[in-house]
């Protein structure tokens, strides 16, 4: 995928994480199961798994999720409470930058 476009991926990536809900909890299964259990959203891999599984599910996309034990209770109350996800720097910098107007 061109530098160009896996920039643009990402960001749709971390938005739809972060925005596409239903019942206000996250629409993607995976990321649902993690930040209910107090796992942060760490980082968006664009490219990682070129498989024609992994083109067919995800566009080759694959997510981290990081459990910090010293974080997770209040993550699990967080989320509980208010449905806040738990961003890693890098998913934050991905949603602060804007996208190509075509794709905002």
């Amino acid at each position: 995928v061109a530098p160009l476009l896996r920039g643009i991926l990402a960001k749709l990536a971390a938005r739809y994480l972060v925005t596409e809900t239903h019942r206000r909890k996250p629409l993607d299964g995976v990321a649902r199961f993690h930040v209910g259990n107090g796992a942060i959203l760490h980082r968006i891999n664009v490219n990682a798994d070129t498989s024609r599984k992994g083109w067919h599910n995800s566009f080759g996309i694959m997510v981290n999720y990081r459990y910090d034990l010293e974080q997770l209770p209040t993550n699990v109350t967080q989320y509980e409470a208010e449905y806040r996800i738990p961003l890693g720097e890098d998913v934050q910098a991905l949603l602060d930058e804007s996208l190509p107007p075509s794709f905002a």
